[in-house]
């Protein structure tokens, strides 16, 4: 009896009191911001897409993540992306209800329904959907600290997307790379 009693009082020390999906929201926003190392793999059918590249993150759903071809950065609803390679920039507004696979870092809980998360070869495995949009996902986290290790987003049975954080480190002061954009074609979408 009271070996349950320990166990149960360690399990709350450890965990404390937060679900998974909570530890790993307060990793991601408790410091100014996390420098990630990424790996994004896209499929669609029977084709395969990958992009690895440095994410940006700062709380408050403002990101930018950079790759060798393209830099896509989001803040106050507006998305900024660059083309390195045609040399243009593209300018956005966020469409409500529109998803991206870095909005996960961000969301609240009421908008995602945890259908189950158990710790399997020392990863914490959360499975939840985004009924807004119909879609299943995985995240691979931490069990501990919620630091996110992937996500497996489940568009449709021929779609998925996962993203890799091979590494990440807090970086209270951020400073992206400066991209030369003077020779660059201008694209306004916004309304």
């Amino acid at each position: 009896m009271k070996t349950i009693i320990y166990l149960s009082l360690f399990c709350s020390y450890v965990c404390g009191g937060q679900s998974p999906y909570q530890k790993f929201q307060t990793y991601m926003n408790a410091n100014e911001g996390y420098l990630l190392n990424i790996k994004i793999s896209q499929s669609h059918i029977n084709q395969h897409f990958n992009s690895a590249g440095t994410l940006y993150y700062f709380q408050n759903k403002e990101y930018v993540f950079d790759s060798m071809k393209e830099r896509i950065t989001y803040k106050n609803g507006t998305i900024k992306t660059v083309n390195k390679v045609e040399k243009q920039i593209i300018y956005d507004s966020d469409i409500e209800n529109n998803l991206n696979i870095f909005d996960l870092f961000s969301f609240k809980e009421n908008r995602i329904e945890i259908k189950d998360s158990f710790i399997e070869n020392e990863m914490q495995i959360i499975i939840f959907s985004l009924d807004d949009w119909g879609i299943n996902a995985k995240m691979w986290t931490n069990p501990i600290t919620g630091k996110p290790k992937r996500i497996l987003i489940n568009l449709s049975v021929d779609e998925s997307i996962s993203l890799d954080i091979i590494s990440s480190k807090i970086a209270s002061k951020m400073e992206v790379p400066i991209i030369d954009v003077n020779d660059y074609e201008i694209i306004d979408l916004r309304e």
